[in-house]
């Protein structure tokens, strides 16, 4: 069986600086390293997310809105739900120092894979790859109520060569990025 590599075309890299088309972040700091694409599909590594550092403000800013909201809770004679506020702040600042990890994701006949979950395109109905934002990402729309969109970073690989791939199998379809996106972003995760 032979393999094929993929070869970097020189497009910025995940995600985009400010500035600098070409600075990688650390979790790719291989910008030459060739991906191996299977003879029957599409494959590429990126981070399960972005990480931003956050500062000292920023936890603070957490601790304070956790301890009042807490203290209201109590005042209010729900000693569960001010517990229940505790732990979410507690969960939140260790998710929010948490850094990614490197996922594998492979596309093929069968459908789209993320590590060893498998979605196969009998449930996907559309897809649409964004690449307005700091970074580009793959996003999914379900047949599942529970799970409408899913989410995927696209790094080390072009985009288009990923688009054209997925076409053969599922529609490309504008979607724009799920609001839960937007407002994670807008605070920092």
């Amino acid at each position: 069986m032979s393999s094929h590599r993929a070869q970097n075309d020189g497009r910025p890299g995940y995600p985009k600086k400010h500035g600098d088309k070409n600075q990688i972040p650390s979790a790719f700091q291989k910008p030459d390293e060739e991906l191996e694409v299977p003879e029957k599909g599409v494959s590429w590594r990126a981070p399960e997310y972005i990480y931003r550092e956050k500062s000292t403000d920023w936890y603070w800013i957490l601790g304070i809105i956790t301890i009042a909201f807490a203290i209201l809770a109590i005042v209010l004679n729900n000693l569960l739900f001010g517990i229940f506020i505790l732990i979410a702040g507690f969960t939140a600042a260790m998710y929010g120092s948490r850094k990614p990890d490197i996922l594998h994701f492979h596309a093929d006949e069968r459908g789209i894979q993320m590590e060893s979950k498998l979605y196969p395109y009998q449930t996907l109905d559309f897809f649409w790859i964004d690449e307005t934002g700091e970074e580009v990402i793959l996003i999914i729309e379900s047949k599942k109520r529970t799970s409408p969109y899913i989410i995927f970073p696209v790094a080390g690989i072009d985009p288009d060569k990923l688009r054209n791939y997925l076409n053969q199998f599922i529609p490309e379809e504008y979607i724009e990025r799920p609001w839960t996106e937007q407002i994670l972003d807008r605070i920092g995760f």
